[in-house]
């Protein structure tokens, strides 16, 4: 081979080393990005709430515990009415009845037949069901005796607020790797991938009994990958 042959080989070796090696640099600055979270909380009052109401009636005499529970579901359903809650709002709860003779072993103690009951009233009219719920001595006075009586509060629209949060946890989550970029001497690029947490509902406070808060914390951590210019 000459010496204008060998140049021109060695030319060519060297311009393809030049091209493959800006082709890895381009290729890593294309690669380069930085994973982050970004967080989004926001304090909602709740706009459903949910009463529970439960009986216990006992009988030797099945015809007998049966009269009970008609008179006792007639008159809660009354009550429930004339406070104010349709028949839309209120669920019978088909309760159960327990023959204790057949599940005892042994002397039985008290009646042979338990039945078990209840409503549950769920209504966006919380001021009125809570109100309600305070009321109970009512029932009392007629002969209905509440084994359980409690009331929890539910936060439902969660699709009229999940844009604006969604967004806001975005724009933090860039704000994050801003600061991570401006240590590393890089700016922050486009989004190369996003993955949306999912959304939490409890109480501000502590979540042990998130049900019983009017209040409600929604939140939620969105994952997102940007690329660094």
């Amino acid at each position: 081979m000459n010496s204008v042959s060998s140049l021109v080989v060695a030319f060519g070796v060297a311009l393809g080393g030049f091209f493959i090696g800006n082709g890895i640099i381009q290729f890593k600055k294309l690669d380069r990005v930085v994973e982050v979270k970004g967080l989004s909380e926001r304090v909602v009052d709740a706009n459903e709430a949910r009463w529970s109401l439960t009986y216990n009636v006992a009988s030797d005499n099945m015809s007998d515990l049966n009269k009970k529970i008609s008179d006792i579901q007639k008159t809660t359903l009354a009550f429930l009415e004339a406070e104010g809650f349709t028949k839309d709002e209120i669920i019978k709860d088909a309760g159960n009845i327990t023959d204790k003779e057949a599940q005892e072993y042994g002397e039985r103690k008290g009646a042979r037949f338990v039945a078990r009951g209840g409503f549950v009233v769920t209504s966006t009219k919380i001021d009125k069901l809570v109100a309600a719920s305070q009321k109970t001595d009512e029932l009392l006075s007629k002969g209905v005796a509440l084994s359980g009586s409690r009331v929890s509060y539910y936060f439902t629209a969660l699709n009229d607020i999940k844009p604006q949060m969604l967004e806001e946890a975005t724009k933090n989550a860039r704000a994050a790797a801003q600061s991570f970029a401006a240590n590393a001497g890089a700016k922050v690029g486009d989004i190369k991938n996003a993955s949306q947490g999912l959304f939490s509902i409890g109480s501000p406070i502590n979540d042990y009994d998130a049900d019983s808060s009017l209040k409600k914390k929604v939140r939620v951590v969105s994952q997102v990958i940007f690329y660094l210019d």
